[in-house]
């Protein structure tokens, strides 16, 4: 197994780890993931020790679509915990995070107690929460089928309002939770206080009166009071129920300038104040999960960045897949990918979005370094440069292709301590990035740096690889040509019906087809037969075929192609192994025969002994009819043929 960047997990790791049993891994896999997209895992122990963590994985295909790995990028729980809790409503308020497998990402303690009915584990995290029996079991099925809702339920003795919304980039869902009875206190209140004015009213109005007046009256006092007195608040105490149960809407009974009228006013001021604290709180869950999902896209797209690093091998389709992906992902204005040339003083545009970005590839748009360009002054300085208000920004190139940008971040990327380009993001916004973009972005530009100098690699290695296989090819040639002429060597056998002969021509029209193709030929011979052929290919150079003949009607199937091309193969290696025994036991004889000559002639001091030995036994070797040894030069060589005697340092062997 590979890991990517070289942290030296191997020396971490135990020896039985098997990364590929990891969720993570898994849920990226064809099986479980088939849309090949970046996936969150369940919550999971880090084997290097870190505690629980979730991953943001991605899967990794070749250019010939074979899975090859997967790219991830981890957060531990206790960091997303933290996050989730810092969201805490009206004091004793709090938020808690559900992953897709019902598993707590983040729950706080009053979430252990108010959903599980317990107080939790010493550093316990990752709850899993399927099977919860207390009252939020029907909030949970909510959260995990992506609802958005708001409920109210009664945990422990006490009522609790519950605002839910799904994180859709992750399959998360996030929850806020807090006491109906601090929100409804000011509802409460108001309820105590019209009661107590009731009984003042009462107390005032119909107690000083006179017995008389009391007993004549009481019928006419009783209709008023049910009219004016307990009509209106038994109204109020109704209206207060339905706001109690989060109908902000409901109508409030029409009063006069009276006590009664009096609480009217203050329980429509409360309950205005407590629809803009809901609608408050229900703003802060929305924006805390749009920042949630803001970071989710950034982890997604380092994850989707790296995956292209890893399976993309050409720098140029790399780079160009790379801003692409950027841009669509963040919804940038525009992204560029500025790379050095060899001298250095230009940064040289090698990939751009849209229409501006083909024609200033088209144009060989550049931008000097150290320039008048946020790119030159980038890639000089080896430093980020931001401008939030491109209208302020003194050292900018103004691209007139790119009329709209209001802001601009250029990135350099540095490889081993040089600066090899440098990356452009422009929006149409003012201000539009925030500082977790400039730390994803950068990331990005630190992965795509390191693969294009991969990829870059990996084209020489393959330039190289190409040469030397084109030299073995060449060579394998030149032997087999070699090989081939000797004159012990048959070139062919036929077998017929009689068995197995050495005719002078054993090409079938298909096997001179096959060897130009370079591949199995099927072809009617011109009757009822068919022929089949297959070229021996020993690594990549063809080196001869073999050939067969069906004289009855049907043809070849797949399966007789397929078991005479692994015989061909065979064939192919077989031969190759002869040859180069062949060859290294001619070259063994003639090592053998230069020692015998050169033991003979060292055997003697004399020198017309020396010359003579070597021309007796050179003609012996190689069966010549006459040898001859000349010492001198030309100007000096005597010519003895014919004559008794040969002058000194010249001898003919006959």
């Amino acid at each position: 197994t590979r890991y990517y960047p070289n942290i030296n997990l191997g020396t971490i790791l135990s020896q039985d780890f098997q990364v590929t049993q990891r969720p993570w891994y898994i849920n990226s896999t064809l099986e479980n993931n088939p849309d090949r997209k970046a996936v969150w895992s369940p919550v999971y122990e880090d084997a290097t020790g870190k505690g629980l963590m979730v991953t943001a994985a991605a899967p990794i295909y070749t250019s010939q679509d074979e899975f090859v790995g997967v790219i991830g990028i981890d957060v531990t729980l206790k960091d997303v915990s933290a996050n989730v809790e810092v969201a805490r409503l009206l004091g004793s308020g709090y938020s808690f995070l559900v992953d897709d497998t019902e598993h707590a990402i983040a729950l706080p303690e009053p979430g252990y107690r108010d959903i599980l009915g317990r107080a939790p584990e010493h550093d316990e995290f990752g709850t899993d929460l399927s099977e919860v029996k207390t009252e939020f079991a029907s909030v949970l099925a909510k959260m995990m089928a992506g609802s958005t809702g708001f409920e109210t339920l009664e945990v422990g003795g006490k009522e609790l309002f519950v605002a839910y919304a799904p994180l859709e980039s992750t399959g998360w869902s996030l929850a806020s939770v807090v006491e109906a009875e601090e929100v409804l206190q000011a509802v409460a209140a108001l309820q105590e206080e019209l009661e107590t004015s009731t009984r003042s009213l009462v107390l005032a109005r119909i107690f000083p009166v006179s017995g008389v007046i009391l007993a004549v009256m009481a019928v006419i006092g009783f209709l008023l009071t049910n009219r004016f007195l307990v009509a209106p608040i038994q109204k109020l105490a109704a209206a207060a129920q339905q706001i109690g149960a989060g109908q902000w809407d409901a109508p409030l009974p029409q009063t006069g300038n009276d006590e009664i009228g009096v609480l009217a006013q203050a329980f429509a001021t409360m309950t205005g104040q407590l629809r803009e604290l809901m609608e408050g709180l229900e703003q802060r869950v929305a924006e805390r999960t749009r920042e949630l999902e803001r970071r989710a896209l950034q982890l997604t797209t380092a994850a989707e960045v790296s995956r292209v690093a890893t399976s993309v091998l050409d720098p140029d389709e790399l780079i160009r897949q790379a801003v692409k992906l950027i841009r669509d992902r963040f919804g940038f204005y525009y992204v560029g990918l500025f790379l050095l040339d060899e001298a250095k003083r230009w940064a040289v545009l090698r990939a751009g979005t849209g229409e501006p970005g083909r024609q200033m590839l088209e144009a060989g748009h550049r931008l000097q370094v150290g320039g008048e360009s946020m790119v030159g002054w980038c890639t000089a300085n080896a430093q980020a440069r931001i401008a939030l208000d491109v209208g302020e920004e003194a050292v900018r190139f103004d691209n007139l292709l790119l009329p709209e940008t209001r802001s601009e971040m250029a990135l350099p990327l540095i490889s081993r301590g040089q600066v090899t380009g440098a990356l452009t993001v422009q929006s149409t916004e003012e201000a539009a990035f925030s500082d977790e973009d400039i730390s994803a972005l950068q990331t990005m530009a630190d992965q795509l740096v390191v693969a294009i100098d991969n990829a870059r690699l990996f084209r020489e290695v393959q330039a190289s690889l190409e040469e030397t296989q084109a030299i073995h090819r060449h060579y394998l040639q030149e032997a087999w040509e070699s090989f081939t002429s000797l004159p012990e060597v048959r070139l062919g056998y036929r077998y017929t019906e009689p068995g197995v002969t050495s005719p002078e021509e054993t090409w079938l029209p298909a096997m001179t087809e096959a060897v130009q193709q370079e591949d199995t030929v099927t072809a009617a011979d011109g009757g009822e037969g068919a022929e089949l052929a297959v070229p021996i290919t020993l690594r990549g150079q063809t080196i001869g075929a073999l050939g067969l003949r069906r004289d009855e009607a049907g043809g070849w199937t797949a399966d007789d192609a397929a078991l005479v091309e692994a015989v061909a193969e065979q064939v192919a290696l077989t031969l190759e192994n002869m040859r180069l025994f062949e060859e290294t036991r001619r070259r063994a004889r003639r090592e053998q025969m230069i020692r015998e000559i050169t033991t003979k002639m060292r055997s003697s001091t004399d020198l017309n002994t020396i010359l003579q030995t070597t021309v007796q036994e050179l003609a012996k070797v190689l069966g010549t009819s006459r040898t001859f040894v000349q010492l001198g030069t030309d100007s000096q060589s005597v010519n003895g043929e014919g004559k008794g005697d040969q002058p000194n340092g010249q001898q003919e062997n006959h």
